[in-house]
């Protein structure tokens, strides 16, 4: 993906990073931890409170999605080059973030394959990713 992201930095295994618009900066954090699955690990793109906490349901509405999932996506990249043997998996947690992230996959799939595989799982069955099918979770993976 060649879209703009924001600068991000790993600190103690969580990565952060600032959303940028000309009202406010919001601070982020995105935690990738792993499953029950040794080789899967969970993401969730989380909002940095003012005390410190990290919260996930969060509408930001910064007027820079595009900048913040190409952070996230640039992020994804960062881990798995370092844990190539590892499967990132992700999922909405409503269904209009859930739509967002299957357009977001679908614009950048041509950009990506060759480099990545992108998974779904609907209702228990994982498949290839296939656009405008909805996922109840997405999985991407380094070839």
């Amino acid at each position: 993906m060649k879209e703009k992201n924001y600068p991000f930095a790993l600190e103690e295994s969580v990565y952060r990073f600032e959303s940028v618009s000309i009202v406010k900066k919001i601070r982020k954090a995105v935690l990738l931890a792993r499953s029950l699955n040794d080789n899967l690990f969970n993401l969730a793109l989380m909002d940095v409170t003012d005390d410190g906490q990290l919260c996930d349901d969060v509408e930001s509405r910064n007027g820079d999605v595009r900048e913040v999932l190409a952070t996230v996506f640039q992020i994804v990249d960062h881990f798995l080059v370092r844990n190539p043997e590892i499967i990132v998996g992700f999922y909405g947690n409503d269904d209009r973030r859930q739509r967002l992230y299957r357009i977001a996959i679908t614009q950048a799939l041509s950009k990506i394959s060759g480099k990545f595989e992108v998974y779904g799982n609907k209702n228990g069955e994982v498949s290839l990713f296939e656009p405008n099918k909805e996922y109840d979770v997405y999985y991407i993976k380094r070839l």
